[in-house]
């Protein structure tokens, strides 16, 4: 789980990054268990903050997690210790505890104990888990646009069948305070992962004519249908054959003179 040399601590009030002992078998996966995973006891918890404690010499405060990242971090806040620890750690004994302490001190070589300890016991060790994937909000209707109705169109005429599952939403509204002028802007997004389109929201706006907002929905469809190809080390988004199908919206040439005479507009907006 990354580099086991990769590991340094941090103390202090100002929230810097947590101490991690990884364990360096990241690329072999441990297969989810079949039996429910073991009731953590508390007392087991207060055990070993108590014995960590005592080496320690100041109170520690411990939580015990899944994380198979950082399986062991430490902070100091507040005259005490604040230890997050993987739940494999509550099987130690005191020679691992000592290294525990030892390590949260900077000792030579406790890292190297602590490292043996997470090997010997890797299959004891629970996969994190992950919340899941929170779905993109959606808005179609704009204030003088409306995506739904747009996409529906371009896919009816253009599209048939190859947008299923597709979405389309506004991205985020513009702020009103003062802002720096920008020097580019990406009018059109798709998402592959979410099989969402995302349409700036600088173009809900009245004096940008739909046929221009339908051009650039156009665009980002032909990017669900024509996924980037690979050449050699460079991923090419836009194929020649990208470019010609493009073309076939039929007010592409007015879309394209369109944005020379009013780029600077939009990327005041």
């Amino acid at each position: 789980m990354g580099d086991p040399d990769q590991l340094g601590f941090f103390f202090g009030d100002a929230e810097p990054p947590a101490v991690d002992i990884p364990d360096d078998d990241e690329p072999e996966r441990v297969a989810a268990p079949t039996r429910r995973p073991p009731v953590i006891e508390p007392r087991q918890a207060r055990t070993l903050a108590d014995e960590l404690g005592a080496r320690l010499g100041t109170p520690v405060r411990l939580v015990i997690t899944d994380n198979r990242t950082a399986m062991f971090s430490a902070r100091k806040r507040e005259g005490r210790f604040h230890v997050r620890a993987n739940h494999v750690f509550l099987d130690a004994g005191p020679a691992v505890i000592d290294a525990m302490a030892a390590a949260i001190h900077r000792v030579p070589g406790a890292r190297a104990t602590l490292r043996d300890f997470l090997r010997e016991r890797k299959e004891a060790i629970r996969p994190t888990q992950r919340k899941p994937k929170r779905r993109p909000i959606v808005r179609t209707r704009g204030a003088h646009h409306d995506l739904e109705d747009i996409f529906d169109e371009l896919e009816r005429v253009y599209f048939p069948d190859a947008m299923t599952g597709v979405a389309i939403t506004w991205g985020p509204r513009l702020s009103r305070g003062r802002r720096r002028r920008r020097r580019s802007i990406q009018l059109g997004l798709y998402i592959p992962d979410d099989k969402l389109i995302r349409i700036h929201r600088a173009l809900d706006q009245e004096w940008v004519p739909l046929f221009y907002v339908q051009s650039v929905v156009f665009h980002e469809m032909l990017h669900h249908c024509m996924p980037p190809k690979r050449r050699g080390n460079q991923v090419v988004f836009h194929t020649p054959q990208f470019r010609a199908l493009e073309k076939v919206f039929p007010y592409h040439r007015e879309a394209e003179l369109w944005e020379k005479l009013h780029l600077d507009r939009l990327l005041a907006t």
